[in-house]
């Protein structure tokens, strides 16, 4: 009876370390979902259910929480890396724009009609655009 009062005291130490490393295991809807999400990483790592639920050193659980946090880093990094690649390039600030050759013509022709002022010009640069 000693001995299990003792494992339980040890028990409930090691559940205020974890409360105090991990603020999400006090809360108790986060705490069951992080549970299951640490079974499953221990379960990749290759340790059985049976043994993921009888962990009870706090150092286990926090070494399984920052194998899950950099899994979740890592894929995110895939995914972003992903929609980075279909994005368009990025233009340099201070890079020359490109001529476009319409806007060049436009241009000489809306020169020509500040110049000469003819009709024909203006009739020429209205049909052109």
């Amino acid at each position: 009876q000693q001995q299990a009062q003792a494992h339980q005291a040890y028990l409930q130490e090691q559940a205020r370390v974890l409360q105090e490393h991990i603020p999400d295991f006090a809360d108790p809807e986060k705490s069951a979902n992080l549970k299951g999400k640490l079974t499953q990483i221990g379960m990749e790592y290759g340790f059985t259910a049976e043994e993921m639920e009888v962990v009870s050193d706090a150092r286990y659980v926090r070494a399984l929480n920052d194998a899950r946090k950099y899994r979740e880093l890592v894929s995110k990094r895939k995914q972003a890396q992903q929609k980075g690649q279909a994005a368009r390039p990025v233009v340099k600030a201070g890079a020359k724009k490109t001529a476009d050759p319409s806007a060049v013509d436009r241009k000489k022709a809306q020169s020509r009609l500040k110049q000469s002022g003819s009709i024909n010009d203006a009739l020429g640069l209205i049909l052109d655009t």
